[in-house]
């Protein structure tokens, strides 16, 4: 009865409460034992530094309910990168890339090097099939003109 759950730190409002327990055929619990709703709920905001709570609220009421996935950077802090990867996870983000060695990217120095876009992704591929790799390739654009390249070029 309600004496044993007492002594078991379990409180019951009612004996109509106790009665409809032998009903329950699974109890969700969360990390800290609490008993949950079955489904997520912000209870505390941390945004990075230079972002405001305000500010991070607005960009994630703008992405609510779109296919768009929030990618953190590769730059982390010294020593705690996994740490913070796995914080991007927890919070709902995509991990983008973990270090240098995961993923080619061709920014405008390569592209300018390179003598424009369609050659600098060639070379790209051409040193991923030399070193039988298997990579994605990402570009960063300049504009609309380049992200065009980009897509025409493949």
């Amino acid at each position: 009865g309600n004496g044993v759950g007492a002594k078991n730190g379990i409180m019951f409002k009612t004996a109509v409460s106790l009665e409809e327990t032998g009903k329950v055929q699974i109890v969700a619990l969360d990390k800290t034992g609490t008993i949950t709703k079955g489904e997520p709920q912000v209870t505390e905001i941390y945004p990075a530094e230079g972002i405001s709570e305000q500010e991070l609220l607005c960009y994630a009421k703008a992405l609510e309910g779109t296919k768009t996935h929030v990618l953190d950077t590769r730059k982390t802090t010294p020593g705690l990168r996994l740490l913070e990867k796995e914080a991007v996870k927890i919070g709902g983000g995509m991990n983008h890339r973990i270090g240098l060695f995961d993923m080619i990217l061709l920014k405008d120095n390569h592209v300018d090097f390179a003598g424009g876009i369609a050659k600098a992704i060639d070379r790209a591929h051409d040193y991923l099939k030399a070193k039988g790799k298997d990579l994605k390739i990402e570009i960063e654009v300049r504009n609309f003109d380049e992200l065009n390249q980009v897509l025409e070029h493949g």
